[in-house]
């Protein structure tokens, strides 16, 4: 029984003194940034493959569009046309949102946005945009008719001259 005693003693000596408190303390506190530092990592790597993703994303639709024109010169089908507009249609449907996910994912990782390559218009022009041009009039009866269309005076009494 006293050896019990002996080691209950040495137990709650070791539980009880200051060091100990301190020690626990240390460790909570190294254990917590560990997890804290373990999950920014994760998190970070996790925006890394989301925006791999979105580059590739972006490269297999360029590189399709282009096997598309290259393609579209050997043979023009409408069927081509109808997966092309459904392919844009389900890219703009969830573009807005991956935008805003892939922004906030940029700015966690601390990338820039890379800028916004400008637009090129394939619509045709509207009788708005089109510059205002006023028709060429059309010889009439009572307009003279132009210097151009008189017929030159081709005598050969001017050539005995000399």
């Amino acid at each position: 029984m006293d050896r019990i005693q002996a080691q209950a003693a040495k137990l709650v000596r070791l539980l009880f003194s200051s060091d100990t408190a301190a020690i626990y303390q240390k460790t909570l506190t190294r254990t917590w940034d560990i997890l804290k530092e373990s999950a920014i990592l994760l998190w970070l790597i996790f925006c890394l493959i989301f925006v791999l993703a979105d580059w590739l994303w972006k490269s297999s639709i360029q590189l399709l569009a282009n096997l598309k024109a290259w393609y579209s010169g050997i043979e023009d089908t409408s069927a081509n046309t109808l997966l092309s507009a459904t392919g844009k249609a389900i890219v703009s449907a969830g573009e807005a949102s991956v935008g805003y996910v892939l922004s906030q994912a940029r700015d966690q990782l601390g990338i820039e946005a890379p800028p916004k390559p400008a637009k090129q218009s394939t619509a045709k022009p509207t009788e708005s945009s089109k510059p205002a041009v006023s028709p060429a009039k059309s010889p009439s009866a009572d307009s003279p008719a132009p210097a151009a269309t008189q017929k030159p005076n081709l005598s050969s009494d001017n050539a005995d001259t000399e």
